[in-house]
């Protein structure tokens, strides 16, 4: 009998699992992957989501240092450096092996290459049934991530405007000529997609270059990839990997009385950037945290205060996140706008830096658009 069962391995689960054994709560997670497992990813872990870990990231982790963004529109690009990092670039199967190493390190017991395939929740406890076996458990953690199927007992099943699709391909290059082409530069190809971007992420012997949109409006998505990568000049003999993303934002049921939704499963990716490593540690950590004070009979103390709290740090911001995300792409001159007016492109890299919530964004920019349209209808004419 435990008291909580974690079912799922990535940065979300092991950050439950950790946070849950450090609080001294009997913690087992189940992994269906033997890691370390391949995770199709571009790999950026921003300063943000590594201030959530109570532990250093070993330096053979971090593949590089991202010192810059670069957002390339219709030919035109707005590059913006920093005097330190803003964040790392990893290879996922390596970062989230560390963790979950870091989770067992905590007391938390990890059974990998076991799936686990249903649950029945009863009055005062969970049944928890794998291919392999049955567990028992006071509460139950759902960290599978957006490809699982548990997490629809709990939730309606995400529709195809509800989640997107990402591919990603590893272009293996010489160290020098990317340092001579894109340095600690992270790339962002805005408006290449209907509802999504394509980027470049350098790491230390090979690019991570990928796509991601809206399911519901990309059609062919491998093709899509193969037109990005001929863009950009690449011949790919790696395969390409495809994943979901949710889009944050939703109002989607996060828990019943014993069970809770973190990260992906949860719905928690930024719709805008699709970042989804920091709010996946931090609803991890939220989750166990809220366990552990109601396994401790701390006064009127319910799951439902997981709801509150993951929506006061930052399930509310993003909301916001999708609702710019659909204006965005939907107003056609948003991103010729924004291109040409550097005070536009510091805002959104505030964001991307988790110096400004999106509503702070919406309340800044709106008041000024009409003077951004008039402008930019006016170069155009001059044009």
């Amino acid at each position: 009998m435990y008291d909580v069962i974690v079912i799922g391995g990535g940065p979300a689960g092991s950050s439950a699992a950790r946070k849950a054994s450090l609080l001294d709560l009997k913690t087992l997670l189940l992994e269906k992957e033997n890691f370390p497992r391949y995770k199709p990813c571009g790999g950026a872990v921003s300063d943000t989501a590594l201030s959530y870990l109570d532990f250093e990231l070993p330096s053979t982790i971090q593949l590089n240092e991202m010192r810059g963004i670069r957002i390339i529109y219709k030919g035109q690009k707005l590059e913006k450096n920093f005097p330190t990092r803003i964040g790392i670039l990893v290879k996922r199967e390596i970062f989230d092996d560390f963790l979950l190493k870091m989770a067992q390190e905590s007391g938390a017991e990890i059974v990998t290459g076991e799936k686990a395939i249903d649950y029945d929740e009863k009055e005062h406890k969970l049944r928890v049934t794998t291919d392999k076996r049955e567990y028992e458990t006071h509460y139950l953690i759902i960290a599978e991530g957006a490809h699982g199927d548990l997490k629809n007992k709990v939730r309606k099943k995400d529709r195809k405007h509800e989640y997107a699709i990402s591919l990603v391909a590893e272009i293996e290059k010489d160290e020098g000529r990317i340092n001579e082409h894109i340095e600690n530069i992270i790339e962002v190809y805005a408006g290449m997609l209907k509802r999504g971007f394509g980027w470049v992420f350098p790491h230390r012997s090979y690019y991570s270059v990928g796509v991601a949109g809206l399911a519901k409006y990309l059609d062919n998505p491998k093709e899509r990839m193969t037109d990005f990568l001929e863009f950009l000049g690449f011949s790919c003999h790696s395969p390409i990997k495809s994943h979901l993303l949710p889009a944050g934002g939703i109002k989607r049921t996060l828990t019943t009385s014993r069970i809770v939704l973190i990260g992906d499963a949860a719905g928690f990716v930024d719709s805008f950037y699709g970042e989804g490593i920091p709010y996946a540690i931090r609803s991890g950590q939220i989750a166990s945290e809220t366990i552990s004070r109601i396994m401790k009979q701390e006064r009127s103390v319910t799951l439902d205060d997981y709801n509150s709290l993951v929506r006061y740090e930052f399930a509310l911001n993003l909301k916001y996140s999708l609702q710019v995300s659909k204006f965005a792409n939907s107003f056609p001159l948003f991103f010729d706008i924004g291109i040409e007016n550097e005070a536009i492109m510091d805002k959104f890299i505030d964001i991307a830096l988790h110096k400004m919530t999106y509503k702070n964004l919406m309340k800044w920019f709106f008041p000024r658009l009409p003077k951004y349209v008039l402008k930019h209808g006016i170069k155009k004419i001059f044009d």
